[in-house]
């Protein structure tokens, strides 16, 4: 299972065949040999990368990835931990888990649940413990986040130890003893609007990549001093305002994302409790 760049968008929304049937310029480009294939399959990447950037990496599109949980070692700080984990699998764990109810590994055996730290959870494709499957009716997903151990009858014997481990040997493969891993699918589509934008955005990178006339901005602007007429560069302002220039992006930024929050907000406090 693959772990996609954390920069970027697990599946790109649009594609080279919705752009050049939506704009005649890019379709006729196309045909006419100005503009190639890969030009625009770039721009498409290009044009979700940004959006998905610039709304503040709401919309990932559906990711699957490979978990290692883990909990936090005493000497490590909360923010070295997260990052820590952010640079191996790119996301940032929750609190509660890396924590461990306020304490930390040490101190707390196997939890019933665990926060994956991604959202929304969409499925559990297969879980591991001590390299044995867990059936699936031995967890489920709640709160679209937590991923809890369940018991199926009163009698119930697990599979493998109850709980979630909260230690592993990271060193090995998910095969071994004394590891702990989660195959998962998270993340979010983007909307219709989101979709038409970087459509919109895809087309005109392309143009742009092909030295077509295009509707990105100029950055070049003529101005008169004192009888002299000179050009200089536009200093894009718009660019500090998190938009493109483009309009059907623009709009769609901004309903998504008025506040130009750079990714969805998390809360860190040891007073913030643990509930589904």
């Amino acid at each position: 299972m693959t772990t996609p760049a954390t920069t970027g968008v697990c599946v790109i929304w649009t594609d080279s065949t919705a752009v050049s049937g939506m704009y005649n310029d890019v379709g006729d480009a196309l045909r006419n040999s100005q503009l190639t294939a890969s030009q625009l399959d770039l721009a498409c990447q290009q044009a979700s990368d940004i959006l998905y950037m610039l709304s503040g990496r709401q919309y990932p599109g559906l990711c699957e990835r490979t978990f290692r949980p883990m909990s936090r070692p005493v000497s490590w700080t909360m923010s070295e931990w997260s990052s820590y984990f952010e640079s191996l699998s790119g996301n940032n764990y929750s609190a509660t888990w890396g924590t461990c109810w306020g304490g930390y590994h040490d101190t707390c055996r196997n939890p019933p649940q665990i926060d994956l730290g991604v959202f929304p959870l969409r499925e559990i494709i297969q879980v591991k413990v001590d390299g044995e499957l867990i059936p699936a009716d031995e967890y489920r997903i709640d709160n679209n986040r937590l991923l809890v151990r369940v018991r199926p009858t009163a009698d119930f014997t697990p599979t493998a130890r109850w709980g979630w481990p909260t230690c592993q040997d990271l060193e090995l493969p998910d095969t071994e003893v004394g590891t702990f891993s989660v195959d998962a699918k998270y993340g979010m589509e983007p909307p219709s609007s989101g979709v038409a934008a970087a459509a919109a955005l895809a087309g005109e990178l392309a143009l742009s990549h092909a030295s077509q006339p295009n509707r990105l901005p100029a950055r070049l602007t003529s101005i008169t001093r004192q009888g002299v007429s000179m050009a200089v560069m536009d200093p894009m302002q718009f660019l500090d305002k998190g938009l493109t220039g483009v309009y059907e992006a623009d709009v769609f930024i901004r309903a998504t994302n008025p506040q130009q929050q750079r990714r969805r907000p998390r809360v860190y406090s040891r007073d913030v409790g643990y509930s589904r």
